[in-house]
């Protein structure tokens, strides 16, 4: 797998059509749905919440967090950033499609082996040798198994690498950079339609201020009826 991340800029691509469909909203009870109007199964994904609990389940995967008793105080932002690393500390479960949420990626595994000869004592001549027959010997098997027996036998007049098994070799998958922003961006257009709490008078939100009364109201039980929310209506 290549290292291919997941930017600001293609994850509100991937979303620009998608809108938001409240099918329950009740305290820390939530059940959000964006999904484009059209190609409806392209990337869509729900949003569950329940006291210390919040998962998101589609088109990109699934993960369970789990942190506060509201997750989306934890993972609330006003700008579109993520914690990778913080955040998978909370992860409850994690999806057997587009997880788990690390993986092995052959460009991590070799920058690592690379920046990991700095620290024997090799000179510029012999960290150029090493390399070189490094790339032909280890970095062209693209299997982790593979690329870390290779560099376990590896070896160069008297270097071998001490701690081969213990360089890292992995990193974030696609799809769980792509759910965290996904995270981030459900709570951010929640945040924009509802009356709870008092949000930031950003001009996207006044934007969206003529469908702020528009979700769904509650029955004597709590319950809430379905109501679709535009998320991209115009001013």
């Amino acid at each position: 797998m290549s290292a291919k991340g997941v930017t600001v800029e293609s994850f509100l691509a991937d979303v620009a059509n998608h809108k938001l469909t409240v099918r329950m909203d009740n305290g820390c009870y939530r059940h959000l749905v964006f999904r484009q109007p059209i190609n409806t199964w392209n990337m869509w994904f729900e949003i569950v919440t329940w006291p210390n609990m919040l998962t998101i389940h589609g088109d990109m995967g699934t993960w369970s967090f789990s942190r506060v008793e509201d997750m989306f105080t934890f993972f609330r932002s006003d700008q579109l950033r993520i914690n990778a690393s913080y955040w998978s500390e909370k992860i409850e479960s994690e999806s057997r499609f587009g997880g788990p949420h690390k993986t092995f990626i052959p460009e991590i595994f070799k920058g690592n082996v690379l920046s990991s000869l700095d620290g024997y004592g090799l000179s510029g001549r012999q960290i150029v040798e090493i390399a070189e027959l490094l790339r032909d010997q280890v970095f062209c098997e693209e299997e982790e198994s593979s690329a870390r027996r290779a560099l376990a036998a590896f070896k160069h007049e008297e270097f071998r690498f001490s701690d081969s098994w213990e360089i890292d070799g992995k990193g974030y998958t696609y799809h769980y950079l792509w759910c965290l922003h996904a995270i981030v961006w459900a709570i951010q257009q929640y945040d924009a339609v509802s009356t709870l709490g008092e949000r930031p008078e950003s001009a996207e939100v006044k934007t969206r201020s003529r469908v702020a009364n528009a979700l769904p109201k509650r029955d004597g039980l709590g319950n809430t009826e379905e109501m679709e929310v535009p998320l991209n209506e115009p001013s």
